[in-house]
């Protein structure tokens, strides 16, 4: 019966001599993946990946204010209690 190897999160990293030579080959279509997406984004007119602010329901936050408006709330309605 043959050993079983331990899972891939407990077995020791690669030294570059034993990485496969297709391991290499995902990496490098994974970079020109990655410069043709920064390409199509420089040619839409963008410079940051960050969403631009736009009109629409605004970011809720979580502040002292709204957490005890919230509880008043609960607090008054008799069927969430």
């Amino acid at each position: 019966m043959k050993a079983s190897s331990p899972p891939p999160h407990q077995q020791q990293p690669l030294s570059p001599p034993d990485i496969p030579s297709g391991s290499l080959l995902n990496l490098e279509t994974l970079l020109a993946a990655l410069d043709a997406i920064e390409i199509y984004i420089s040619s839409q007119g963008r410079e940051e990946i960050e969403d631009e602010e736009r009109s629409g329901r605004p970011v809720t936050e979580s502040t002292p204010e709204n957490i005890e408006e919230i509880r008043s709330i609960i607090s008054d309605d008799l069927i969430l209690q």
